[in-house]
């Protein structure tokens, strides 16, 4: 069940518990608000929502704040999610990098994955391994078919690279893998396991293609409106909290999405392709490398 679904009650419990697990201090809260959220088009049992939930439920325990959420009632890709939060119908959400969500809304400059959005592996058919067995450099990835979502930055920088791409929702990617209209679809290194698995009886046909990287400098961050000062000066003060006292790291490395996802990757033993991302911006850039992976 995600975090949202849990009553008030049982919320706040699961949240002291996990505080106490992660090494956090008890602080009363002196403030107790609710956050809303574009909903993603995303299984319910994804358990990508909760890290993200519980990662800014933390950063803000850690500023006094008790954060409850509350997703919309429809489903949002990217774009509509940006126009969402700029006219004030939902308060965060979280995205990749990119110079142009950068000027929509005040990003918080701090990444959610250590950098592993950034580095993609690929959903394929099963019968195109040998297809992409024989791919060694970058120029033959060029000569196959890449999907990615819908207002995804990705498609930008995959294209900067000279490789092909079409956009469409995120779960008709899936299908299109599965008829072979795409050769691959390239996911974030902790997204691919878990969305095959929950897809293993719909499309038993997808797997994860196990020897190819794409590589480029980029992650999630918070976004908030530009003139919600308040909220995001907590949630950057809460998150560079939770990295200093290491309570981060014990999330990262303890939570089923991050510490599964990152096992299935196997990234140490993949043929890596490093590929140059042109929508960071100059702060985007500035990252400190303590955030990264």
């Amino acid at each position: 069940m995600a975090p949202d679904a849990l009553p008030p009650f049982a919320w706040r419990r699961r949240h002291w518990l996990a505080a106490a697990a992660l090494g956090l201090p008890a602080r009363p809260a002196s403030a107790r608000v609710v956050l809303r959220y574009a909903q993603l088009a995303l299984l319910p049992q994804d358990l990508r929502l909760n890290f993200a939930l519980s990662l800014l439920q933390l950063a803000l325990a850690t500023q006094g704040v008790e954060a409850s959420f509350e997703p919309t009632e429809m489903a949002m890709e990217r774009p509509r999610a940006f126009r969402a939060l700029r006219e004030g119908h939902i308060d965060f959400m979280w995205a990749a990098l990119n110079d142009e969500a950068e000027r929509l809304a005040r990003p918080i400059y701090i990444p959610l994955y250590r950098g592993l959005m950034g580095q993609r592996v690929f959903i394929i058919h099963k019968e195109r391994q040998a297809q992409f067995a024989a791919v060694n450099k970058l120029e033959d990835l060029a000569g196959l078919t890449a999907g990615q979502g819908v207002g995804w930055v990705d498609t930008t920088i995959l294209r900067a690279a000279g490789l092909k791409v079409v956009s469409n929702t995120y779960d008709a990617l899936f299908r299109m893998v599965a008829r072979g209209t795409i050769d691959y679809f390239p996911r974030g290194a902790l997204e691919a396991v878990g969305e095959l698995s929950l897809r293993s009886q719909d499309a038993p046909e997808l797997m994860l293609e196990p020897r190819l990287l794409l590589s480029y400098r980029n992650d999630q961050i918070f976004y908030v409106r530009h003139e919600n000062k308040a909220l995001a000066a907590q949630i950057e003060a809460g998150l560079r909290s939770l990295h200093e006292s290491g309570a981060y790291r014990r999330l990262f490395d303890t939570h089923t999405f991050t510490k599964e996802g990152l096992r299935g990757a196997n990234l140490e033993r993949r043929l890596r392709f490093h590929i140059p991302n042109p929508t960071l911006s100059p702060a985007a850039n500035a990252i400190p490398d303590r955030y990264w992976m």
